[in-house]
C-alpha cells in the first residue's frame, strides 16, 4: 500500500495537479504538518484523503475569487485542545471574506474537523449534501456564516464556538438536519437561521441539546421552516421563557413559520415555584462545549488494536466531578458489536481533569472517536 505523502513547513504546489479555472487537485492520499500557504483553490477528489497534523497552519491568500478547500474525497483536520489546527488568512492584516470555506461538497464519509479554528472566510464551512464531524471548533470573523447545511446535509456539530461571524452563525437550508449539542452560538447577527424545511436538533425531551444560545444581535433562532423546532434544554440570553422568547423567531411573528419549542423542564410551573423535589434533583451532565474550558485527558489505557476491527466507534462518554468516566454508550458505529464493545470498554478507562462551569465543578458528557486500523499489535 502507498504510503501518503508527507509536507512539511510552507506547502509548494509541486506535488498538485493542476484543475480548471486555476484549482489545484490533490492526486494521492497526503498528510500536510506545519504551515502551509494556498494561493489557488484546492481540490480533493473523491477516493483520496487529506489528513492535516495537530499545530498545523493552512493560510489562503486574499484574490477576488476566495480560494477555497472543496472536499469531494475526505479531510481529516484533528487537532489537539493545545495544537489546534487553524484555517485562516494569509494577510497581515485579516479581513472576512479574505478566502471563501472550506466546502464538502458530497463528499467521502468520514470527514473530521476537530480542535480547529475556521477564521476570515466567507462562509466557514460549507456542507453541500455532504456530513462530516464537526468537534470542538472554533468558527469566526466569517462574512457569511460560521457553518452552512445545504441540501440534505447532516453533519454532528458538538462543543463548537460559533461565534462573531458577520451575518449568521449556522444556517440549514433545503431539508438539512444538523445535530447541533454542546455548543456556543453567540455574538452574531443571527444566531441560527432555518428555511426550507429543515429541521435541527437542538435538543429534545429525550436528550438535552446542551447549547448555549446567546447575545445574537438580532435573533438566537430564526425559523422561517414550517416545521416544529424542538430546541430543548439549553442556556439562553435571558432565564425566563418571555424573555427567550423575544429573542425567537417562529409561528408567533409568522403564521408559516414552525413553532420552536425550547420549554423544558426548568421552565416547567413546579420548577419556578421552587418544588422541593427539583431542588433536591442532582443535576444533569452538561455537554463538554459549555464548560469554562475544555478538560484535559490526564489518563487513558493503550489504544485498542485489534485485527477483526477496522473503522470507527463515536463513544458518548459520562463523566463525573473527578473526571472519571462513569458511563459509555456507542453514537454510531461502522463496525460489528464485539468491536464497538471493545471501544466503549477503551473509553471507561479514560480519566480527565475536572469539568467546571461557572467556577463549580459539575459532570459532563463528550464525545469520543475511537479508530481501529485493523492492524493487529
Amino acid at each position: 500500500m502507498r504510503k501518503p505523502l508527507v509536507i512539511s513547513s510552507i506547502l509548494l504546489i509541486a506535488f498538485l495537479g493542476g484543475g480548471s479555472g486555476g484549482s489545484m487537485v490533490l492526486r494521492g492520499d497526503a498528510a500536510w504538518k506545519g504551515e502551509v500557504v494556498l494561493g489557488s483553490t484546492l481540490i480533493i477528489p473523491s477516493g483520496v484523503t487529506l489528513r492535516i497534523a495537530p499545530g498545523s497552519v493552512v493560510k489562503f491568500v486574499p484574490k477576488d475569487e476566495r480560494l477555497k478547500i472543496l472536499v469531494l474525497g475526505k479531510l481529516i483536520a484533528r487537532g489537539g485542545n493545545k495544537e489546534k489546527i487553524s484555517f485562516t488568512s494569509a494577510s497581515a492584516n485579516p479581513q472576512m471574506g479574505d478566502w471563501w470555506g472550506v466546502e464538502f461538497r458530497a463528499s467521502d464519509s468520514g470527514s473530521v474537523l476537530e480542535n480547529c479554528l475556521i477564521e476570515w472566510g466567507n462562509y466557514g464551512v460549507y456542507c453541500l449534501a455532504s456530513s462530516p464531524l464537526l468537534k470542538n471548533d472554533s468558527f469566526c470573523h466569517n462574512l457569511r456564516c460560521g457553518i452552512s447545511c445545504i441540501n440534505r446535509s447532516a453533519p454532528l456539530v458538538e462543543g463548537c464556538q460559533i461565534w462573531g461571524n458577520g451575518e449568521v452563525g449556522i444556517i440549514c437550508k433545503y431539508l438539512s438536519r444538523p445535530v447541533v449539542k454542546g455548543c456556543q452560538v453567540r455574538e452574531n447577527p443571527y444566531g441560527i437561521v432555518i428555511l426550507d424545511q429543515s429541521c435541527p436538533f437542538l435538543g429534545s425531551s429525550r436528550e438535552d441539546g446542551g447549547n448555549l444560545i446567546s447575545d445574537n444581535l438580532k435573533y438566537d433562532i430564526y425559523n422561517l421552516s414550517s416545521l416544529k423546532i424542538q430546541a430543548k434544554g439549553n442556556f439562553w440570553t435571558g432565564n425566563q421563557p418571555s424573555q427567550i422568547d423575544e429573542r425567537i423567531y417562529d409561528d408567533e411573528e409568522d403564521a408559516n413559520s414552525g413553532e420552536v419549542d425550547f420549554v423544558s423542564l426548568a421552565f416547567s410551573p413546579d420548577s419556578v415555584a421552587g418544588s422541593a423535589e427539583l431542588i433536591e434533583k442532582e443535576p444533569d451532565p452538561v455537554a463538554v462545549g459549555i464548560l469554562d474550558s475544555l478538560p484535559r485527558v490526564i489518563e487513558q489505557p493503550p489504544a485498542p488494536i485489534d485485527g477483526r476491527c477496522k473503522g470507527e466507534v463515536i463513544v458518548k462518554a459520562w463523566v463525573d466531578e473527578e473526571g472519571k468516566v462513569t458511563e459509555t454508550a456507542m453514537l454510531s458505529s461502522n463496525l460489528d458489536e464485539k468491536c464497538a464493545g471493545i471501544a466503549l470498554e477503551f473509553v471507561k478507562g479514560w480519566r480527565f481533569s475536572p469539568g467546571c462551569y461557572q467556577g463549580r465543578r459539575v459532570r459532563f458528557w463528550t464525545t469520543i472517536p475511537v479508530e481501529f486500523s485493523g492492524r493487529e499489535r
